[in-house]
């Protein structure tokens, strides 16, 4: 304290007076009105735009150069944003304050008796009882990459903040990460600051040339490990050694690690990859927002660069892959619903992106092209006919995945119905039939590099696309406030149905009833012998045969709408991943934004996921994109073991999307 209290005001809180008697021990020092750095930094939502930021850099690391010079050399260890006070906003003038665990040092190193510190901000070896002025200036990293991404360093994927413990235990074993930091200039400074060995840690030194524009040298640290670690996963009885082990462990476990992956990914997978130190894609690919399949093709590649790649246990290659497009053609329903699931996810990209296969590329997105301008065409008819479009596009998933991979088409995939109209106004007819609806719609277009987007509005659409005759299927009479349904074939052949209920659901809920690719409302129909409809304003309607399997049809939509446990008492409906539904601001974070769900339980949407409001560009403040009470069209991304889950802004439509 007699060191500080002669110490240049310039960089130390001015000390008035101190006591240290029997009465007690207090200081006085001078007065910063605008308080510390952590309120002058909340009060402009947790993140500094980049040339405030600077500043902040350049005060505190004089400061800490000259706290370090200072008698024998003086280390703060408590350096974190409370710590520092804000003299003044316009030029940036700031302070070191709270010296109550500041050490003079004879020596740059020492064993402190006790740990003692705010551990969010503390460098690894103070964990282990020693500290040193390097442990101030992976402090100050830890305020850079706060400041810049408006999070702490030690938090989880979405941005929650852990506790003291947990704080702790991601230093040590370095379970952190600067990859949040999209800028390569300040991404430089923090992996400076925060490299985990404290003897290559960057100083004084490296921070002035930093400022000055140099580019000095970030030490690999974890590189310089050759320990080999073990590692067993959750869902696996073996214990892997090197990533190719983890990766067949993988493509052997597809389900269960894809549950993993679709929740919060287990951080012994993690440390053990960091323990590597060349798997920085592998760990980014777990902590995205990629659906479960993507990011284990991904992991695949990037484990086992020379290995088979597998989705849902099935081998991406040729022969494999042509396996599936005949069963699908043959209208088995696995091997359709895995080409569903490759186009949906994009797995051929993902598959091409670590394998670069660009014939795979291509074919995703000739695909997908086509996904689009299939929900263009389907746009115009009638929603029962929608219904009916949707379920023959997937019909012809064969054909178009052959298509798009050069192959030619099974044959089951080549047979034509006898016009368009007939296909759709006859719902009966046998699907091998009806595939010709699609296959004349897209067999010309194939044959290009970049197929024409069909247009959003009807004018001219049949010169551009042969479209089914809405014309020939029955019209709604005047007055009508419904189309008349399509007719249902019923196994015994018997006549349409009559029995028609129709009640509302709420809005919200349209998603979960209609299901991924419409499988849900698919297999209630089936389950109940029915047909059901809804429109945009949760209106329903079920058409039956029999009066008994239209109310078995209603109480299975409400079933979905208001989920009931053994006891009959309601509960909130549970998030789901790959859910869409329209959510509304519920508050706003420095990370992102708190949305409602019909669980009552709010999700969040991480700040970069709010980027797609602001043109990709990067957000200074949340509030500037959302706002308190606005609506959005939300999906759910994640789904962790305690019930939070993650959300993304809606970017377009999904295959089979009411």
């Amino acid at each position: 304290m007699d060191i500080l209290r002669t110490a240049d005001t310039r960089h130390i809180v001015r000390l008035i007076d101190l006591n240290d008697g029997d009465d007690g021990v207090w200081e006085i020092q001078e007065y910063c009105s605008l308080g510390s750095l952590r309120d002058w930094v909340s009060a402009r939502g947790g993140r500094l735009p980049s040339d405030l930021l600077t500043a902040v850099v350049s005060e505190i690391a004089a400061s800490l150069e000259y706290l370090h010079e200072l008698s024998t050399g003086v280390a703060h260890r408590d350096l974190k944003p409370a710590n520092v006070l804000v003299r003044s906003a316009e030029p940036v003038d700031l302070v070191l304050t709270d010296f109550g665990l500041a050490k003079a040092h004879q020596a740059f190193t020492h064993l402190t008796t006790t740990v003692k510190g705010t551990w969010h901000y503390a460098a690894p070896e103070v964990h282990s009882k020693q500290s040193s002025p390097k442990s101030d200036w992976f402090s100050l990293g830890a305020m850079v990459y706060e400041f810049y991404t408006g999070r702490k360093l030690f938090a989880l994927a979405d941005g929650t903040d852990v506790s003291e413990d947990d704080a702790k235990s991601r230093s040590v074993s370095r379970n952190y990460s600067t990859d949040l930091i999209d800028d390569p200039r300040w991404k430089l400074l923090a992996d400076g600051l925060l490299t985990w060995d404290k003897d290559n840690r960057w100083g004084a030194a490296q921070v002035e040339a930093w400022l000055r524009g140099e580019s000095p040298t970030v030490f690999d640290d974890r590189a310089k490990s050759t320990r080999s670690i073990g590692y067993r996963p959750n869902w696996s009885p073996t214990l892997v050694t090197t990533p190719e082990q983890l990766a067949e462990q993988l493509r052997q476990h597809w389900d269960a690690a894809a549950t993993e992956l679709a929740g919060r990914p287990d951080q012994k997978m993690t440390r053990f990859l960091e323990s590597f130190g060349y798997l920085e894609d592998a760990i980014r690919t777990i902590n995205s927002n990629e659906s479960p399949g993507t990011k284990l093709v991904r992991l695949q590649g990037i484990l086992d660069a020379d290995g088979p790649i597998h989705f849902r246990a099935v081998s991406l290659d040729d022969e494999s892959i042509r396996d599936q497009i005949r069963a699908a053609s043959a209208n088995d329903t696995r091997a359709l619903d895995w080409l569903e699931a490759v186009l949906n996810e994009h797995i051929l990209t993902a598959f091409a992106e670590v394998t670069g296969a660009a014939e795979a590329a291509k074919a995703d997105y000739l695909l997908n092209r086509w996904l689009v301008q299939a929900a263009e065409t389907m746009r115009p008819l009638p929603r029962e006919y929608q219904e009916i479009a949707r379920r023959e596009f997937r019909a012809a998933l064969p054909m178009l995945f052959a298509r798009a991979l050069g192959e030619e088409p099974p044959p089951a995939s080549r047979e034509e119905a006898p016009n368009a109209s007939d296909a759709v106004a006859s719902p009966g007819v046998q699907t091998a039939d009806r595939r010709g609806l699609w296959s004349r719609l897209f067999s010309s277009r194939a044959k290009r590099e970049d197929p024409i987007p069909v247009p959003s509005n009807t004018t001219g659409l049949s010169d551009r696309v042969e479209t089914p005759d809405i014309a020939a299927s029955p019209a709604p009479k005047t007055g009508q406030g419904t189309t008349t349904p399509p007719r249902r074939t019923q196994a015994s052949n018997t006549v349409a149905p009559t029995h028609t209920v129709t009640f509302t659901i709420p809005r919200h809920a349209i998603g979960r009833v209609i299901g991924t690719a419409g499988r849900t409302i698919t297999q209630i129909q089936h389950d109940t012998d029915s047909h059901i409809s809804i429109d945009d304003d949760g209106t329903v309607r079920v058409t039956a045969r029999m009066a008994a399997d239209a109310a078995r049809a209603r109480e299975s939509v409400e079933a979905m709408v208001e989920p009931r446990p053994v006891g009959g008492k309601p509960t909130a409906p549970i998030p789901k991943l790959g859910d869409r539904y329209s959510a509304t601001v519920k508050s706003l974070a420095v990370f992102g934004a708190f949305v409602s769900h019909p669980a009552g339980k709010d999700g969040l949407i991480p700040i970069k996921e709010l980027r797609v409001l602001a043109g990709g560009q990067r957000i200074e403040q949340v509030g500037d994109v959302v706002h308190v009470g606005q609506q959005l069209e939300v999906e759910v991304t994640s789904v962790k073991a305690n019930g939070d889950f993650g959300l993304a802004i809606v970017r377009g439509p999904r295959s089979g999307a009411s």
